[in-house]
């Protein structure tokens, strides 16, 4: 069998170890097992046979009421090891949200990711049978044993990556984001490509993100065909997708897989890095900012508390104090346990001499720091007791 088909990644075990292991603490003599996940067998109705599941969860998944965004990897044994340390790692340096991580074993891929059958693959032909499966049965079961929010990446890989785009423009609406690492567009006659073309033709509605990739050290024949698919949308120009395409050069076939998804991934949620003309901008501006990002990725996505705090002693330090008590009550709407937002809106209406409020939401940000155990206590103190000196006067 041609290579294109097997998605294994070699000679990168350095580096799968090295970040798997980051956050690992091993026991002194003898050592301890090393658990990064669960795996599961998933009996599918649809394929009349079992698929193995493998699941990350998030660092403060078990001590959090919290929901998180899901990346699924098609080809889970040969990702799931070094992608859940990669989603870690940017996690944890705010490049991209704490995400599930669910890995699906696919035996027998040329079937399940092949839209119609083809010649020289046996079997082949399922694609569409594997997006019922994925639709009613896989996400079915993370969502009733997970908390999840509505926000899927799938991520592909030759075949699989084909079959991403093949995806996004079969059901749009299943995943938020692609990740198709050297997409095999060229099987088949192009068929992907030409299928594209088709459903763009029709005027096909797309509010996506897609990330994909070649190496440059692929084949001509690849490399080509990846391009053919870049020209494409920038002839097409599709409204709603936002998408990037890179030839990673140096890379073959099976290296270009981890760059690939790392470079994806801080792409896909670029956006939460709320940019400058937004931070330095009106309080409208960002609420509608916030508004879009919600509406592209299907969960709420806030503006930070910090932003909401510095635009409000930007607005009080100009002397713009009702722009300031907007801001931090809007503050206070999205953040009803800070007790810094109810600080920030004492110190406005103390400003403007409305003593009486401002005493109330002093009062309110000294009970919260209180019962949060807030490091700024002593200070929230410190502002109460002092309204209640200036009231006596």
């Amino acid at each position: 069998m041609n290579t294109i088909f097997r998605s294994t990644v070699r000679g990168i075990a350095i580096y799968i170890i090295s970040v798997c292991l980051s956050n690992i603490v091993l026991a002194q003599s003898g050592g301890d097992e090393i658990a990064i996940g669960k795996s599961f067998q998933l009996k599918s109705k649809i394929f009349n046979e079992e698929r193995t599941i493998l699941v990350y969860l998030p660092e403060d998944y078990e001590n959090s009421e919290n929901k998180y965004p899901v990346l699924y990897l098609l080809d889970g044994y040969d990702h799931f090891h070094y992608v859940s340390g990669m989603v870690l790692s940017l996690s944890r340096s705010r490049k991209i949200p704490r995400m599930i991580v669910v890995g699906i074993q696919n035996p027998h891929r040329n079937r399940d990711f092949t839209p119609r059958p083809i010649k020289d693959l046996p079997g082949s032909g399922s694609a569409e049978k594997f997006l019922q499966f994925a639709e009613e049965e896989l996400f079915t079961f993370i969502d009733k044993n997970y908390r999840t929010e509505p926000c899927r990446i799938l991520m592909g890989h030759s075949l699989c990556g084909m079959f991403a785009l093949y995806t996004l423009f079969t059901d749009p609406e299943l995943f938020n984001g692609l990740i198709a690492v050297s997409p095999a567009v060229w099987l088949d006659d192009k068929y992907v490509l030409e299928y594209a073309k088709q459903k763009l033709d029709d005027g096909i509605e797309l509010n996506n993100f897609l990330y994909f990739t070649i190496g440059g050290n692929e084949s001509k024949d690849s490399i080509k065909a990846a391009e053919e698919f870049k020209n494409l949308l920038t002839q097409y120009s599709p409204e709603g997708l936002d998408w990037e395409f890179q030839l990673i050069k140096d890379e073959g076939h099976f290296t270009v897989v981890p760059p690939s998804i790392f470079k994806g991934l801080k792409y896909i949620f670029s956006r939460l890095n709320t940019p400058d003309e937004i931070q330095n901008g009106e309080l409208d501006e960002i609420i509608e900012y916030f508004e879009q990002l919600t509406k592209k990725f299907r969960y709420e996505i806030k503006p930070p508390e910090e932003l909401l705090n510095r635009t409000g002693y930007r607005y009080l330090n100009a002397g713009n104090i009702y722009d300031a008590i907007d801001t931090f009550n809007k503050s206070i709407e999205l953040y009803p346990n800070s007790a810094n937002a109810y600080n920030s809106l004492g110190e406005a209406y103390e400003t403007n001499n409305q003593l009486e409020l401002a005493k109330e939401f002093y009062e309110k940000a000294y009970q919260i720091g209180g019962k949060n155990r807030d490091p700024n206590l002593y200070y929230y103190m410190q502002d109460y007791e002092n309204i209640l000196k200036k009231l006596k006067k």
